[in-house]
């Protein structure tokens, strides 16, 4: 299958002197794309959630929660909606990241979105629970929800990425496969984009 570059996106709102806009952290990552004629599977179910956050908490030593995220399959173009809410230097900052010279048009490399503000995990219409890999995905956004939830604190947005990759990763380690192999994403690459002052 070919390779596709997509960014999984955490929108959150971190208190600022301004609420009306929101901080955004991101994550670019690079993944097995959705070929098409593959199957699209729905949302996962309230049961299934249920069980992915019980075994997050576990996992990570994350408080337990109770309260469900919405999840809903979209388009990119949503997706970005979403990500790209009223800030424009954000887009720019996001070409840098994806290693272009210019913003991304719009719609295009976003796969994965959580919103805190409406308690929401937004997934590529094409998401598909019998792929490892995209499952991760929910994983790694549901980390985010049980954050938003749960009211943990972070000195900056990068470090909330540390237990959503580390449960990414245990995620794709059951399926003896690894975060490099799927998203192309070494050990050094997660230091940078989980630490502050990065």
């Amino acid at each position: 299958m070919r390779k596709h570059l997509f960014l999984c996106a955490s929108l959150f709102v971190l208190g600022t002197s301004n609420p009306a806009l929101p901080q955004v952290a991101e994550t670019t990552y690079l993944t097995t794309g959705f070929a098409q004629g593959e199957p699209v599977t729905s949302a996962p179910s309230s049961a299934q959630l249920s069980e992915i956050i019980a075994w997050i908490s576990g996992k990570l030593a994350l408080p337990e929660i109770s309260e469900l995220p919405r999840v809903e399959l979209v388009t990119p173009a949503r997706m970005a909606a979403v990500r790209f809410r009223g800030l424009a230097s954000d887009r720019e900052a996001l070409a840098v990241e994806a290693g272009r010279t210019a913003p991304p048009e719009f719609g295009q490399d976003v796969y994965a979105v959580y919103d805190d503000s409406k308690r929401t995990v937004y997934l590529h219409k094409q998401w598909n629970a019998a792929r490892p890999a995209d499952m991760s995905l929910l994983v790694h956004e549901l980390v985010h929800h049980i954050q938003n939830v749960g009211a943990l604190k972070f000195s900056c947005p990068q470090e909330r990425e540390k237990d959503a990759y580390e449960a990414q990763r245990t995620w794709l380690a059951q399926f003896d496969r690894t975060l490099e192999q799927e998203f192309e994403i070494d050990p050094m690459t997660v230091l940078v984009r989980t630490n502050c002052g990065f």
